[in-house]
C-alpha cells in the first residue's frame, strides 16, 4: 500500500487569492473541489477498488469576474498538482468527426494526453519506454479539462441549433461517464522507426477519472434559481400562515395567538430574497436552463462567481499579481518614466468597467484608452517624467498631467539611436 498523501485546500486558495480577488467563497469551493480530486487520485493509488467517484464542476459568473483566471492559476500549478490541466473553448469542438474541418470532442483527450507528455517531461524525463507512456496515460486519465463558454451549447427547444447542442451534450456525457479514447501513437526509444514498426505504441486514455469543469456566464441561470427560491419562499409563508390560522382556531381562553403573524405581515408584499440567499443552481435549475438531465446529474460541484463591485475592482488593480495597473507602471518604467494614480482615478476606472459590465477583463482597454496619448508623447523622451492620472481628469476627459521628475537618469536615450 502506498504512503498516504495530504493536500491542503487552504494553501491552494491562498494561491488563488493572489490572482482572483472578490470571490472568497467561490475560490474556497474551487480549491476544495480540486483538493478532493487529488485525494480521489491518491485513494485509487492505495486501493484500486476505491469507491470514491470523481466530481465534475460548473463555474458560472459574468464576464470578467475571474473564472478563466482561476484556472490559469491551476494550469500554472500543474507541476505541484502532478496532473495535466488544459483549457479549451467548448464551441470550437463538434459532437463527432462527421463535421468536416472541425475537431470533435475526442480531440480533447488527445490534447490532454499531449499536455501529460509535456508534464511528464518536466517532472522526470522525455518519455521513451512503454512504461513511461503508460504513466503518461495514467496522468492524463486523472487530469482536468476545462471547457469555457459551455453555456453557449445549452439546449433551447425550438432553436435552430437544438439538435447540434443535444448531440454535443450526449457525446460529452459519454466522455464524462468514462471510456477509453485513442490519444495517438508514439515511437518508442530514441531511433527512428517505420510506420509499421512493432515499436509503435498506441496511447489510450480512460476518461472515467478526468475532472471536467464547465465555465460560462450562464446568463439567465440565476433568474431561474431566483424564481424557484421565490416560489419556495411564498409556499413556505403560505404553509406557515395556514398552520397559524389552524392553531388560532380555539375559542376564549383556549385560543392561541398566531405565532407567525409579524413575519407574514412583514413579508406579505415583498417579492425579494434575503441578501444572503444561496443562488447556487440545483439539478432542476440546470435542466430548465438547457443542460440535459443525465449530464447535469454528473456535475456535482456548482459554483457561482458574483459580479465584481467597484471596491473589488479597485482592490484587483492595486493588489492582484496580474494587475493591469502594475503592468502599465512597468511600461512607464521601461521608458524611464513613472505612472501615478490617485485613489479617485482607481475608483473612476473601476466605475467605468462596472458600467460596461466588462469586469476585470475590461480594465486593460480602459487603461490603454486613458494612457495612449501620454505614452505616445513620452516614448523616446530622455527627460524623466511622471504621468499623473487623477480621477477628476478622467471625469472631465482631460489628459493626464505630465510633470518633470528631478531624478537623475542612468541610461539617457541617445537621440541618434532608436527609431
Amino acid at each position: 500500500m502506498t504512503e498516504r498523501k495530504y493536500f491542503n485546500a487552504a494553501v491552494l486558495k491562498a494561491e488563488l487569492d493572489g490572482y482572483v480577488l472578490g470571490q472568497d467563497e467561490g475560490a474556497k469551493r474551487v480549491a476544495m473541489g480540486v483538493t478532493s480530486h487529488l485525494y480521489r487520485i491518491a485513494a485509487y493509488e492505495r486501493n484500486e477498488h476505491s469507491r470514491i467517484r470523481k466530481d465534475n464542476m460548473m463555474l458560472a459568473g459574468p464576464t470578467g469576474c475571474g473564472k478563466t483566471e482561476t484556472f490559469r492559476v491551476l494550469k500554472s500549478l500543474e507541476e505541484k498538482l502532478g496532473i495535466p490541466v488544459i483549457m479549451r473553448n467548448a464551441p470550437d469542438y463538434t459532437p463527432n468527426d462527421s463535421w468536416k474541418g472541425s475537431k470533435d470532442l475526442s480531440c480533447l483527450v488527445t490534447d490532454l494526453c499531449r499536455e501529460a507528455v509535456d508534464l511528464f517531461t518536466r517532472l522526470r524525463h522525455t518519455p521513451r519506454t512503454e512504461a513511461d507512456f503508460d504513466e503518461v496515460c495514467r496522468m492524463a486519465g486523472n487530469g482536468i479539462i476545462l471547457l469555457d463558454e459551455f453555456d453557449k451549447l445549452r439546449i433551447i427547444e425550438g432553436a435552430g441549433t437544438n439538435s447540434f447542442c443535444r448531440d454535443y451534450q450526449a457525446a460529452l456525457l459519454k466522455m464524462t461517464e468514462g471510456g477509453e479514447y485513442p490519444a495517438g501513437q508514439v515511437k518508442l526509444g530514441n531511433r527512428y522507426y517505420e510506420e509499421d514498426d512493432e515499436n509503435q505504441h498506441e496511447l489510450k486514455v480512460n476518461t472515467s477519472g478526468v475532472m471536467f469543469v464547465f465555465l460560462g456566464a450562464f446568463d439567465g441561470m440565476e433568474r431561474i434559481t431566483r424564481n424557484r427560491l421565490l416560489a419556495e419562499q411564498r409556499g413556505q409563508e403560505t404553509h406557515e400562515r395556514h398552520e397559524a390560522e389552524a392553531v388560532s382556531g380555539g375559542i376564549g381562553f383556549t385560543a392561541k395567538l398566531k405565532p407567525t403573524s409579524c413575519k407574514a405581515d412583514n413579508h406579505a408584499d415583498k417579492d425579494e430574497l434575503p441578501p444572503d440567499a444561496d443562488l447556487t443552481p440545483n439539478l432542476e435549475d440546470m435542466i430548465d436552463y438547457g443542460i440535459m438531465r443525465e449530464l447535469a446529474g454528473r456535475i456535482a460541484i456548482r459554483i457561482n462567481y458574483k459580479a465584481l463591485s467597484v471596491d473589488n475592482l479597485v482592490k484587483i488593480m492595486k493588489e492582484s499579481k496580474t494587475s493591469v495597473f502594475h503592468e502599465y507602471q512597468e511600461r512607464f518604467e521601461n521608458m524611464g518614466h513613472k505612472l501615478t494614480l490617485d485613489y479617485a482615478a482607481f475608483q473612476e476606472i473601476a466605475r467605468r468597467a462596472t458600467e460596461k459590465k466588462t469586469g476585470a477583463r475590461g480594465l486593460s482597454n480602459i487603461f490603454s484608452d486613458l494612457l495612449f496619448t501620454a505614452m505616445y508623447t513620452l516614448s523616446g523622451t530622455a527627460e524623466p517624467t511622471e504621468c499623473l492620472l487623477r480621477g477628476s481628469d478622467i471625469k472631465q476627459k482631460r489628459p493626464p498631467v505630465l510633470r518633470r521628475m528631478e531624478v537623475p537618469r542612468r541610461n539617457q536615450i541617445d537621440g541618434k539611436n532608436g527609431f
